[in-house]
């Protein structure tokens, strides 16, 4: 029989592979988009904001399991022994924050400003993503380094 810790951690890594690896696929789809006409450049932005809908049970998911894990029978949470847990939980709620209040929104104006020739709008709206999205990917990027250096201080 497979232990529940060995389960939990892996739909943890699982989650984490996977918000990780849709900063890759975003990044490539993106890049193809520059390279579009304005209709299917909407289309792969409106597609990009409905990400949503994957990203946050996903992320809700590695965090729970990742708090199960850490404070279940397993193991007890000491602060000082296993503080790499409290950066990660702050990363992920960075990194919740970000996508829904910014990356989705913004992917969704830019999109909508392209359709209606809004250029300022359209521009402004993609800047306001791009840099949401390099603090997210930077964001998911140390979530990985907490779980494998598991750094104390």
């Amino acid at each position: 029989m497979v232990e529940p810790y060995l389960v939990l951690k892996w739909v943890h890594v699982l989650g984490a592979t996977v918000l990780v690896g849709s900063f890759a696929v975003e990044f490539m789809l993106r890049r193809h988009a520059e390279k579009a006409d304005v209709a299917t450049r909407a289309s792969i932005w409106h597609f990009l904001a409905g990400g949503e809908a994957v990203y946050i049970p996903i992320a809700l998911t590695t965090v729970a399991t990742g708090v199960l894990m850490s404070v279940g029978p397993w193991g007890v949470w000491d602060f000082f022994g296993t503080s790499w847990i409290l950066g990660g939980v702050i990363a992920s709620a960075a990194l919740f924050v970000l996508g829904g209040v910014f990356l989705g929104p913004a992917a969704k104006r830019y999109a909508e400003a392209l359709i209606a020739g809004r250029t300022d709008e359209a521009h402004a709206a993609r800047k306001r993503h791009t840099l949401a999205w390099n603090v997210s990917f930077a964001l998911a990027l140390a979530l990985v380094w907490f779980m494998v250096v598991k750094p104390t201080w």
